[in-house]
């Protein structure tokens, strides 16, 4: 974000706003210690300083509801089984039948990549 955002460098993220998502419940952090951990429990400097990031995140909005599984309550069932190693055998033929190869994708997606800085550089390439 500093090559990004120069003029912003000395904020956190740039001074852009940033949308965290996922399930904490999923796994266990690739670290000893989870970002929200305490600082007086984190002994490492990298670690201590994104500690500081995250508590430097000034709003938090905890969404408490869960809309998504009420589509497809049977997957979303399927997928919290999954989530606490306990698939059924139901469960896998599920995944089996919704799971698709990439053959079926035209050969120019198994390339695609795209990273833009700018609007106009997304607007440009969806038009």
């Amino acid at each position: 974000m500093k090559g990004i955002w120069p003029l912003q460098r000395h904020l956190p993220f740039g001074g852009r706003d940033v949308i965290f998502t996922g399930d904490a419940a999923q796994l266990d952090p690739v670290v000893p210690y989870a970002l929200s951990t305490p600082l007086l429990q984190v002994y490492n400097n990298v670690q201590r300083k994104g500690n500081g990031l995250w508590e430097a995140i000034p709003h938090v909005c905890m969404l408490t509801d869960q809309n998504r599984g009420k589509r497809d309550p049977e997957w979303f069932d399927t997928l919290r089984r999954l989530r606490r190693c306990r698939p059924t055998t139901a469960d896998i033929e599920l995944f089996n039948l919704r799971c698709s190869s990439g053959d079926c994708l035209p050969a120019e997606y198994s390339k695609a990549k795209h990273i833009a800085h700018k609007n106009v550089v997304v607007e440009a390439s969806n038009d």
